[in-house]
């Protein structure tokens, strides 16, 4: 293997503002396309993955007008969806894990599929809980595993998901949670993997006008629609990693912008 040497140049400095985080983008998204009223979202990264989220609430029924690249205007179905539909997540792991759960609330046939990497990601773990409260999920495919179907209705009461292979079979299960026919409590089960993006989830309800209120046994999640709520989605810490390097690598100076701690 040959080295390949790089020159720094210059020192580092600036101000700079990341692009949105496409993991809290997907989480808006889906509380906005279940909220009653109309939501405005600001700071979109321009993704795959925020592109297919948005074709999929709006295959399930909600309006979508985008006024720029990065603000989106969605008026919410107030509720469960209601309408047959086909979505196609691509590689979105968080399209297909949240809409799977959004879509189980609901009166509608949905099918759900992806790239061919997305039929070898499991999901077994979230159709079992859902099944366990009364949603009927098909496997087109391989059991465990993309494409499946999903009907609702999705009963309250109390579901475990086991969280040691995703956070977002969980984060599923929390935002669908108040599309349930009563209140419903969401606990882990074993141990839980990227614990802050759950506490994300819930920060994200609360925000929708939700109460999320925890217990011995997880998080009880009152049934009812989502406040609409104008929102601006948090830069991605991953991406401010990068500036931060250069200017820690050349002895200069970044201001990022937006990040919270």
């Amino acid at each position: 293997m040959s080295a390949l040497p790089i020159d720094a140049g210059r020192v580092v400095r600036g101000r700079i503002r990341p692009p949105g985080s496409k993991s809290m983008a997907n989480r808006f998204l889906v509380l906005a396309a279940g909220a009653s009223g109309t939501s405005t979202i600001e700071g979109l990264p321009d993704g795959d993955d925020v592109q297919r989220m948005l074709a999929g609430i709006e295959a399930l029924g909600a309006e979508v007008e985008r006024s720029d690249r990065s603000t989106v205007t969605i008026v919410g179905l107030g509720g469960p969806p209601a309408v047959d539909a086909r979505i196609d997540a691509s590689a979105s792991g968080t399209t297909m894990r949240f809409l799977t759960a959004f879509a189980a609330t609901g009166s509608g046939d949905v099918e759900l599929d992806g790239t061919p990497r997305m039929r070898d990601r499991p999901i077994g773990h979230l159709v079992d809980a859902l099944a366990s409260l009364g949603v009927r999920v098909t496997q087109l495919g391989a059991s465990g595993f993309p494409p499946l179907a999903a009907r609702g209705p999705m009963s309250g009461g109390t579901v475990r998901v086991d969280a040691s292979v995703s956070s977002q079979f969980t984060t599923a299960m929390l935002l669908a949670a108040p599309h349930a026919t009563s209140d419903l409590t969401v606990g882990p089960a074993g141990a839980v993997v990227s614990r802050p993006y759950l506490q994300a989830t819930l920060d994200a309800l609360r925000a929708f006008g939700i109460d999320a209120d925890e217990t011995s046994d997880g998080w009880r999640i009152s049934a009812g629609a989502y406040a609409a709520q104008h929102v601006v989605v948090e830069p991605d810490a991953s991406a401010a990693v990068y500036p931060w390097v250069g200017a820690a690598m050349t002895g200069g100076n970044v201001i990022v912008e937006g990040l919270t701690r």
